[in-house]
């Protein structure tokens, strides 16, 4: 992307679109926040941006006996696990899962806290416990939205874990079809794809992993993959899937 960026800025000459927006003239209403509204939605961001002990402080300040904390105390239960205070994550999710059982997005955290709670034990009948509840709950999150996409990621890694492959890499492939340019999901697919006998399947979504990611970790994750495959590692060029695939679709102005 960097390279076509580049050539594009180099042209003499740029074309582009013109659109007209005409202005709103609909109505539009104002309300305050409430304060679990207010705590809920800035550790929402705070932990999509990776500042989980931020998040967990403003979730702290959630009160409980208000309405609507099913989906604050469900993130919580997720970060608290992260935190290693396990005992107190599955105490917390038990809570929001009382008001939010048919919330997708609680499930999915329901799925996420699982997850990691099947990734943290040694004992194999725990560990199989854990990874049927993920599933549980991811599917419980799928079939209230089909396009609940983190969901849909924790179940996949669960089926994956329980032995059924076949239906992980089918259940990423129907989510890739809604969510091409999602690099997690590329990557995810691309590592299940790369352990199946056909597993040239697995170059293209690599190769968009080393194209888009801006991070380095995922970036270097998917080059080992490639390289153990027989592939050479660099970003290839993906011009002929771009119009369908392409996380940025610029045009000038």
């Amino acid at each position: 992307m960097d390279t076509q960026l580049k050539a594009y800025a180099g042209r003499r000459t740029w074309s582009g679109y013109r659109t007209e927006i005409k202005p709103y003239k609909g109505a539009l209403t104002q309300r305050r926040l409430s304060a679990n509204e207010v705590a809920y939605l800035l550790g929402d961001l705070a932990y999509r941006s990776g500042q989980q002990e931020a998040a967990l402080e403003w979730l702290k300040r959630v009160d409980a006996k208000q309405s609507s904390v099913a989906r604050a105390f469900s993130l919580r239960a997720v970060i608290e696990q992260h935190q290693g205070h396990r005992d107190l994550a599955s105490h917390v999710m038990g809570f929001a899962l009382q008001d939010g059982a048919d919330d997708a997005y609680v499930l999915t955290n329901a799925a996420h806290l699982y997850w990691d709670k099947a990734r943290e034990t040694s004992d194999d009948t725990a560990r199989a416990s854990e990874l049927r509840r993920a599933v549980e709950y991811g599917e419980k999150a799928l079939q209230i939205d089909g396009g609940a996409l983190e969901g849909g990621y924790f179940l996949a890694l669960a089926y994956k874990a329980l032995g059924e492959s076949d239906r992980a890499v089918a259940l990423l492939s129907d989510l890739y079809r809604k969510y091409p340019t999602d690099v997690r999901l590329n990557m995810e697919l691309g590592r299940m794809l790369a352990s199946t006998k056909d597993s040239s399947r697995a170059v293209p979504y690599l190769q968009r992993v080393i194209a888009w990611d801006h991070g380095h970790v995922r970036r270097q994750q998917a080059k080992k993959i490639l390289e153990g495959l027989g592939h050479a590692s660099k970003s290839t060029n993906l011009d002929e899937d771009q119009e369908h695939t392409s996380p940025i679709q610029i045009k000038s102005r």
